[in-house]
C-alpha cells in the first residue's frame, strides 16, 4: 500500500502531493491497459475507442501536462 505520509525521521519527505499521486496513478493503470493481452484489458482498450470519457484520454492529458 502507497503511504501518503512517510515521516522525515524515517527518510521520507513529508506529505506527499495528493495530485501527483492521483495522475501518476492514472497513468501507471492506462499503461498497464496497453500492454494487457487478457480479455477484459481488451474489453477496455475496445471501450475506450467507443467513449467520449475514458481513462486512455485522462492519462493522455496528463501526460501532456507533465
Amino acid at each position: 500500500m502507497l503511504r501518503l505520509y512517510i515521516k522525515r525521521q524515517s527518510g521520507g519527505c513529508g506529505l506527499v502531493e495528493l495530485e501527483s499521486t492521483y495522475d501518476a496513478a492514472i497513468v501507471g493503470l492506462c499503461e498497464y491497459i496497453k500492454q494487457g493481452q487478457e480479455r477484459p484489458t481488451r474489453l477496455v482498450q475496445e471501450y475506450a475507442k467507443k467513449t467520449k470519457h475514458s481513462l486512455q484520454k485522462k492519462a493522455n492529458l496528463t501526460k501532456q501536462n507533465i
